[in-house]
């Protein structure tokens, strides 16, 4: 069985403890990441150890072909914008909570995952952690 390939969008603290789960996962690897922050993307490209394409912005992320599953860990008030983009992937996204910011986001990004066949989940990951679970 082949790894599944995540890309990971934001490097901070949570984008970091999304590494961690993965590499828990023993089936799936992060093949990218993408972060304005170099500190924040050096970080992140040293704790997964391995192969990792970096990138300053999530549009080459998303333009990469790196990737079988997005997870958007950016801070907050960027989740819609990001999204906005990731939409238009046909991967499977996991955003980080919460998923917006304004009601007016949340109606304008409901409407265009209207469709879609990969899902679009909020994060919960504690739920699924190996060790949770």
């Amino acid at each position: 069985m082949q790894k599944i390939r995540y890309g990971i969008i934001g490097c901070g603290s949570m984008g970091r403890e999304h590494i961690e789960n993965i590499r828990a996962l023993g089936d799936a690897q992060v093949t990218a990441l993408a972060d304005p922050t170099p500190t924040s993307l050096t970080q992140a490209a040293a704790l997964w150890g391995g192969d990792v394409a970096c990138f300053d912005t999530h549009v080459a992320l998303l333009g990469s072909g790196l990737c079988d599953a997005l997870i958007i860990a950016s801070p907050n008030f960027t989740h819609a914008a990001v999204l906005r983009d990731a939409l238009q992937s046909p991967l499977p996204i996991l955003v980080e909570k919460p998923l917006v910011t304004t009601m007016a986001d949340g109606i304008d990004l409901m409407q265009r995952a209207q469709g879609r066949k990969a899902i679009v989940w909020v994060a919960q990951e504690y739920r699924y952690m190996p060790p949770v679970a």
